[in-house]
C-alpha cells in the first residue's frame, strides 16, 4: 500500500524551536520559514509546540482553500 504524500501540515524546521504550518508551496503561514524537506504531519493543531502566528492564520488559510 502506498501512502499519500502530505503536502501541507505542521513541521519543525531544523533551527526552529516551534512547529510551523507549511503550505503546499513550501512557505510557512507566518511567512518566517520556507522548506520543502521538512516532514509534515496533519492534526495536532492545538499543540503548545506550534507557532502562535501559524495557529492564528490556520483557520483563515483553510477557509480560503474551500
Amino acid at each position: 500500500m502506498v501512502e499519500a504524500k502530505i503536502v501541507e501540515g505542521w513541521g519543525f524546521p531544523s533551527n526552529s524551536k516551534k512547529a510551523h504550518y507549511f503550505k503546499a508551496d513550501g512557505r510557512s503561514l507566518c511567512r518566517k520559514w520556507g522548506s520543502f524537506r521538512v516532514p509534515l504531519e496533519q492534526g495536532n493543531d492545538e499543540s503548545p509546540d506550534n507557532c502562535v502566528a501559524c495557529m492564528r492564520d490556520l483557520p483563515k488559510h483553510r477557509k480560503s482553500k474551500k
